[in-house]
């Protein structure tokens, strides 16, 4: 969809593009959310269990919330800013 209808929206564009059933246009939306959400929440429930191996004195859930914070502060500046984050932080 990317290449044949190139816009400078998110998936907001895509799905009112797409799917023009009155309900589903605002479905994709709140399903885009909702996987943002959980993404996140796992990768820092996951960087913070790794961390919590090699440092044990760490709390986990206090690493957690300061992945949550992080992320989600890279997240709200731009889109590639997020994904230049990710690229690192996979490794």
């Amino acid at each position: 969809m990317a290449s044949a209808n190139p816009d400078s929206g998110v998936f907001s564009v895509y799905t009112r593009e797409g799917v023009r059933a009155g309900s589903l246009r605002q479905g994709g939306l709140w399903l885009w959310w909702m996987q943002m959400v959980v993404v996140i929440a796992a990768e820092a429930v996951s960087a913070a269990g790794l961390l919590a191996a090699i440092f044990p004195a760490l709390l986990v859930w206090r690493m957690a919330f300061v992945f949550i914070v992080v992320l989600t502060a890279v997240n709200l500046t731009s889109a590639k800013n997020f994904g230049e984050f990710e690229f690192w932080f996979a490794l």
